[in-house]
């Protein structure tokens, strides 16, 4: 079994780990739009003094 397959069935067993697994990535996945909105308001504050 591949490393990829064995996280598969972690998270699918819905263990502990796997809830670990999932809330890590969720928030992963928050704070990258949380920056990406955090860049596309800094640059509107740019472009706007130009």
């Amino acid at each position: 079994m591949t490393e990829s397959q064995d996280l598969k069935n972690e998270v699918k067993d819905n263990t502990p780990a796997g809830q670990d697994i999932i809330h890590t990535l969720r928030t992963a996945q928050q704070h990258q739009v949380t920056l990406s909105l955090i860049a596309d308001q800094k640059a509107n504050i740019i472009i706007g003094f130009a």
